[in-house]
């Protein structure tokens, strides 16, 4: 007598285990069938191995160059606002000596004016 497996209906995909397993029992008690399908099996895995280590190369490189690609990136990025930087302090130093050279001449006329008036004989 069979054990009964308890069957769910989420659990259920409509794949038969037990049919599967006898007809690979089938398969495998008749010799030439076995020594056809293990040849097939065979030369699918030596092809499938070649575009195995391609795709696995693909993945590699790609990881790597999406990387270089990241870092690359990050570096124009920086260089970017290192010169935008640099290009808004410029502006501000140039202010800043503009006021700086107003307040001199300022000064210096106020100076000048008040030595030369008729209080400074």
């Amino acid at each position: 007598m069979k054990p009964e497996t308890p069957q769910c209906p989420e659990q259920s995909t409509g794949y038969n285990l037990e049919k599967t397993r006898l007809a690979f029992v089938r398969l495998r008690s008749s010799k030439p069938a076995s020594v056809i399908v293990f040849v097939l099996l065979g030369i699918l895995s030596i092809v499938s191995y070649r575009v195995r280590e391609l795709a696995a190369a693909l993945l590699l490189f790609s990881v790597l160059f999406a990387g270089a690609m990241v870092a690359i990136s990050i570096l124009w990025f920086v260089e970017r606002g290192a010169h935008n930087a640099a290009l808004w302090l410029e502006m501000q130093m140039a202010h800043i000596w503009g006021r700086l050279a107003a307040s001199s001449v300022h000064r210096d006329c106020y100076s000048s004016a008040h030595r030369s008036g008729p209080m400074a004989r």
